[in-house]
């Protein structure tokens, strides 16, 4: 399943609730109007690009109230083009 497959299936608000889990401790999601720009404009970006995978870097449990500790951080998606984010594969964590 590719990003945009991914957001495409579950939906801005599990995104949305997702997002206040994992940055509980960040103000930048008191107002989500941005991310659900950024998540449209992903939803509907045609993919091109090398595409690659998608993983994650699982943080345990009793981490979690570190200061900034984030419980899921995804790799190979940051400071990437948009049109190629979207293509890539997300490889699922083991938990």
């Amino acid at each position: 399943m590719t990003v945009q497959e991914l957001f495409k299936a579950v939906g801005f608000k599990a995104i949305a609730e997702a997002l206040r889990h994992t940055h509980r401790n960040e103000k930048s999601t008191e107002c989500l109007t941005g991310y659900k720009e950024a998540f449209d404009i992903l939803c509907n970006l045609p993919s091109s690009g090398c595409g690659g995978e998608v993983t994650f870097d699982v943080t345990p449990r009793e981490e979690w109230e570190e200061e900034g500790s984030l419980p899921l951080l995804a790799n190979s998606v940051e400071g990437d083009c948009w049109e190629n984010i979207v293509g890539k594969t997300v490889i699922r964590p083991d938990f």
